[in-house]
């Protein structure tokens, strides 16, 4: 069973020289394998892929991939626009086979022939909102976060 997914990241990136945030909203294809597989494709962006043994798994396993790709972009490039040039053709790579199984796979969620009800819906009219998001960030003690941490029960 294939489900159209619609999903949303935002990360801060250290640079040389550069903190960038990026925020991106794109399309992936949830693809349940067996009872025991799921493996999550990338549309925008379109060269990613990651399995779990649940969706929430694959997803988290999506992230986790897409985290180690801008950190070794952050890694490789010489300054910001180096860097954001890189992560926007990275986002706008797509596979027209995983495009089409989305599509195909929305067109079934809308006629209601697929439901899902771990995830909510999302209702889109027209194409999906696609973006990515790169601003750089000049570092400043004014972005310092002071955060209160609670206890936690040692198990």
């Amino acid at each position: 069973m294939n489900y159209p997914l619609l999903a949303g990241f935002r990360e801060n990136v250290l640079g040389r020289g550069f903190i960038a945030s990026v925020a991106i909203n794109g399309r992936a294809l949830a693809v349940q394998e067996d009872e025991r597989t799921w493996w999550i494709y990338g549309v925008n962006p379109g060269a990613i892929a990651a399995s779990g043994s649940t969706l929430l798994e694959a997803h988290a396993s999506l992230l986790r991939t897409f985290r180690l790709y801008l950190a070794d972009v952050a890694q490789e490039a010489s300054d910001f626009a180096e860097f954001r040039l890189e992560v926007v053709r990275f986002f706008e790579q797509c596979d027209a086979d995983t495009l089409r199984e989305w599509e195909e796979a929305h067109a079934a969620v809308r006629a209601g022939q697929v439901t899902f009800e771990q995830l909510p819906r999302v209702a889109i009219t027209g194409k999906p909102p696609l973006k990515v998001l790169i601003v750089e960030i000049r570092p400043s003690p004014e972005q310092n976060a002071i955060e209160e941490a609670s206890p936690r029960m040692a198990a």
